[in-house]
């Protein structure tokens, strides 16, 4: 895994795939790549593509003919892209895509606040009248709805189909339970429904935000295999 690229390709994978080490933690990569200076990008190690035109001993049209060197050139170029990220995003994709025992506390709770207050306004404007003692689940809503998005999306880390956003109402009251934070599951449609449809929503545009530059980096390189495949006709 770690001297070729994931498979399947997408961006989740990707974001897995450049973490993976089965070694080095997260903060010893995020040092080596400051140490390698990749964020500057100097020529001798860009990540990005050539400028040139890709010939018989050019790998994939990339910065070295070394497919070693450039498969490490590019796990640093896309952790680069993931650094740049607004810190929300990156600790949301670190949560859910991160390989298991990588991800942090911190990065957790970083995105658990930042969605609890980004809901909490929108649940302020959309339901105005919500009672006192329901606005005071929603912290610990929130803290679920990652949970339960992290279970359901990870089939998609290997191309698989995501699972369902909506939560049974006991799952969702055991969740709650085991935060010390009771809810009513027998009123949970009516009562808490609209609201954890609001977080999940919330939660989906930061994960769209998160992927968005490894998506276009999966762009890019695929249509720089379909070029090349028209060159070699």
């Amino acid at each position: 895994m770690r001297n070729s690229l994931p498979y399947p390709l997408n961006s989740r994978n990707l974001w897995h795939w450049c973490y993976y080490s089965g070694a080095d933690s997260v903060m010893s990569s995020a040092a080596e790549t400051a140490k390698l200076g990749i964020l500057s990008r100097p020529s001798g190690l860009s990540g990005d593509w050539k400028k040139t035109k890709a010939g018989s001993t050019d790998f994939g049209g990339y910065s070295s003919n070394d497919a070693s060197i450039w498969i490490t050139q590019q796990r640093q170029h896309i952790r680069s892209l993931i650094m740049l990220l607004p810190f929300y995003a990156r600790a949301l994709g670190n949560v859910l895509y991160m390989p298991v025992g990588e991800m942090s506390e911190s990065e957790l709770m970083q995105i658990h606040n930042y969605l609890y207050r980004t809901c909490l306004k929108k649940i302020d404007s959309h339901f105005p009248n919500m009672a006192p003692e329901k606005k005071a689940k929603v912290r610990d809503l929130v803290y679920c709805a990652i949970c339960h998005y992290w279970e359901a999306i990870s089939p998609a880390i290997q191309g698989g189909t995501p699972g369902s956003m909506s939560a049974r109402a006991e799952d969702v009251g055991k969740m709650m339970a085991s935060r010390g934070n009771r809810i009513e599951t027998h009123r949970y449609s009516r009562d808490y429904g609209p609201v954890w449809q609001l977080i999940i929503n919330e939660i989906r545009i930061v994960d769209d935000e998160a992927l968005k530059p490894l998506d276009k980096w999966c762009g890019d390189y695929f249509q720089k295999l379909e070029e090349q495949k028209r060159e070699a006709v």
